[in-house]
Formats: C-alpha cells, sequence, structure tokens
C-alpha cells in the first residue's frame, strides 16, 4: 500500500504515505535534517546563509508526503539545526552578538512561518476531502432514497390503476344500470302496454336503450378517451326522442316537464355523448328527488350559444360540493350507489365539443345543470320531421 485516508484528532483527513513508502520517507527527511545541522555545527549559519532556503526542503517534504504532524516534527527539527549553527557562530566569534541574533532569528522565525502555512494548507486540502467524502456519501444516500422512492411509486402507481379500474367498472355499472332502468320500466309496466302498437312502441325504445348500452360499451373499449365522432344534429330533436326514455327513469310521483320551443336548435357534437351525457344529469337528479319533486328539461339560443337547462327541485348542493361535482371520483353518495365519474364524463364530453357545463345549485331552489354549446348555425339542414311540434307534458 503506498497511500491511505488518515484520521487526525482534529476529525481531518489526509491522504499519507503508508508502509515502505512512509518509512523511506522519514528515512530521507531525517537523514537530511540531520545533514543540515551537521553542516551547520561545522560552518555555523553565517556561512551558509545563501544556502537556508534549500534547507527548508525537508520541511516542504514532510508537508507533501506525512501530514501535519510531521511538519511540525519537521520545522521543530530545523529550528534546533538552526540553533547548532546560532551556538557554531557564536563559539567561532565570526560575528557579534547582534548580528549573530539576526543570523538565528530570520531562519528561525521563516521555518516556522512555511510551517505554518504548511499546516492550515494542509487543514483546508483535508477539510475540502472530507467534504467532497461527505458529498459521495450524501449522494449514495440520495441514490438509495431515489430508488425507494421510485419502487413505492411504482407501487402507487400499480395501485391507482386498480382503484381507477375498480372506479371505472362502477361508473359503467352506473350508467348501464340508467339505461337498464329504462328497460326495466318499459318491460315491466302493464300500464305502458294497452294495444299491440304500444307493445311494438315499447319494444322500440327497450331496443333504443340497448343500443345506448352497445355504445357505453364501445366507449369502454376506447379507454384512450379520443374525442367521439361529431355530427351536427338538431339538439331540440334529440331531447324530443330521449324524452320517454328520462320519463322512466323517475317514479310516478316526479312530474318531468318539457320546455321545447318548435325552431331548430343546431349543435355538433358525439350524438351518443349528448345522449348519455342527458341521461347522466336525469339519473342524478332521480337520486336527489327520492320521493318525489319535478324534473325541468328546456333548450334555448343565447346569441351564437345552445343552452340545454336541467333543472331539479332535489335537496340541492352545498357550495364546497357543487365546486368539486366535475371533479373524477368524487361524490357524496353512498358507496355502492355512485362512483362519482358520471359529472366527470359529461364535463369532458361537453368540453370536447367546445362547450361548457356550469351548476347552480342551492337546498331552497335545488339544482340546475347548464350545458351550453356552439350554434352549429346552417351546416345542415333539418327535414320537417326532425323540428316537428314538441309540446311540454307532465308526469
Amino acid at each position: 500500500m503506498l497511500a491511505d485516508d488518515v484520521s487526525h484528532s482534529d476529525g481531518s483527513r489526509v491522504m499519507e504515505l503508508r508502509g515502505y513508502p512512509r518509512l523511506i520517507a522519514i528515512l530521507l527527511i531525517t537523514a537530511s535534517v540531520l545533514f543540515i545541522g551537521a553542516s551547520y555545527w561545522q560552518y555555523g549559519l553565517k556561512a551558509q546563509a545563501f544556502l537556508q532556503l534549500s534547507h527548508m526542503i525537508p520541511l516542504l517534504f514532510a508537508g507533501l508526503m506525512l501530514g501535519r504532524p510531521a511538519v511540525w516534527l519537521t520545522a521543530a527539527a530545523s529550528v534546533g539545526a538552526i540553533l547548532i549553527g546560532a551556538a557554531a557562530d557564536f563559539r567561532s566569534a565570526a560575528a557579534g552578538w547582534s548580528e549573530n541574533l539576526t543570523n538565528l532569528t530570520q531562519p528561525a522565525l521563516a521555518c516556522l512561518l512555511i510551517a505554518l502555512i504548511l499546516d492550515r494548507l494542509i487543514a483546508k486540502s483535508d477539510h475540502g476531502r472530507q467534504r467532497s467524502l461527505d458529498l459521495d456519501l450524501v449522494c449514495d444516500e440520495l441514490e438509495a432514497e431515489i430508488r425507494a422512492k421510485e419502487q413505492k411509486q411504482a407501487q402507487l402507481i400499480h395501485s391507482q390503476k386498480m382503484d381507477a379500474l375498480g372506479q371505472l367498472a362502477g361508473g359503467i355499472a352506473h350508467d348501464f344500470n340508467n339505461l337498464l332502468s329504462v328497460i326495466l320500466g318499459y318491460s315491466t309496466d302493464p300500464m305502458n302496454v294497452v294495444s299491440p302498437r304500444q307493445a311494438a312502441d315499447n319494444l322500440g325504445k327497450i331496443e333504443k336503450a340497448a343500443r345506448r348500452g352497445s355504445e357505453v360499451i364501445r366507449r369502454l373499449l376506447s379507454l384512450s378517451r379520443s374525442p367521439g365522432l361529431a355530427v351536427t344534429f338538431e339538439a331540440g330533436a334529440v331531447l324530443n326522442e330521449l324524452a320517454p326514455l328520462v320519463r322512466s327513469l323517475f317514479n310516478k310521483r316526479t312530474r318531468v316537464l318539457l320546455d321545447l320551443p318548435d325552431r331548430p336548435f343546431l349543435v355538433r357534437m358525439d350524438r351518443h355523448e349528448f345522449e348519455l351525457a342527458i341521461l347522466n344529469i336525469a339519473g342524478n337528479a332521480r337520486d336527489a328527488m327520492p320521493e318525489d319533486g319535478t324534473f325541468k328539461l328546456a333548450i334555448d339560443r343565447q346569441g351564437t350559444r345552445v343552452t340545454v337547462r336541467l333543472t331539479d327541485t332535489g335537496h340541492g348542493m352545498a357550495p364546497e360540493v357543487s365546486a368539486r361535482i366535475f371533479e373524477p371520483f368524487y361524490t357524496t353518495k353512498p358507496e355502492g350507489i355512485g362512483t362519482g365519474i358520471g359529472m366527470a364524463v359529461v364535463y369532458q364530453s361537453i368540453t370536447e365539443a367546445g362547450g361548457t357545463v356550469k351548476v347552480e345549485s342551492s337546498a331552497a331552489d335545488g339544482t340546475t345543470i347548464l350545458i351550453d354549446l356552439p350554434d352549429a348555425g346552417q351546416e345542415t339542414h333539418p327535414t320537417p320531421a326532425t323540428i316537428s311540434g314538441r309540446p311540454s307534458f307532465s308526469r
């Protein structure tokens, strides 16, 4: 081993020679100091004043190779050699007392000053080396923490994926429950079947509800949630077609009112998403009015915007609840009933079509959902059948 990190009592560490190289360095420095001392004894300080700078080489060598303790030991030995030279000058009376004292003081002070400078330099170097080692240790700890956090993050993402899948399954079940409620409403209520023609009409409506269930499956398979196929359609006519489905969601004590003016309201978006948005909002209104109440669906035009207004007289929502109604997975319904994704899907579908969704709710007045969509203008011309009269009715 040529070198190693050695700790000192002050906490510093210095790269010092170890083994035979260290022993050789000690022997060389010792021999140099002894040679200098013998030279001073033989010739004195004054005779070797021009060599005193070279006599500092062992001190520098000790600081470079052996560390701080060796610097001070070598400095002490060098001062001893200088004292030997001063004694030789006094013995030979080569100069007066003042000159001999000057010859002694200058090299001794120079030796001590160099030793002090070397000591501080080595201390700074040790401090920098220790700091570098500490930083390496901190970096290793950070890397370990990062790896641990990455593992925890991977576990968390996996957990969130599983939770999202569960939430998604619950949301799909919620949508299907709305559609099945429509199907059951037409298939189990004997009052809806008064003639073969009425039965055929009911079967057609059941088929429409089943097809909307198929559309839900199609959207489930498209997990990327890319925008649906946008078409221009007459929103009033679609709402008129949905009216029986909406009415079947509510019990017999709930009034369902429609206010659909006899003029076209053209919008452009995925028609199936528009229908599912209306059914989602109607389903929430039904849950807010378990006993009885009134649900009103209206449409109007404000400038270049078509506004669909859906109002219920249910228990309403507190401001902190209505502010979060469009957050995914946020729900105030009991577990197993609500999933909190229905209104999030409504918000996404409408905003993808360039529209907005607003909520107005209070405990006294119930809740109003405003769907605002761009007016598609005259991109398509509806046939008379699509804008036929749509009288208001109640149930």
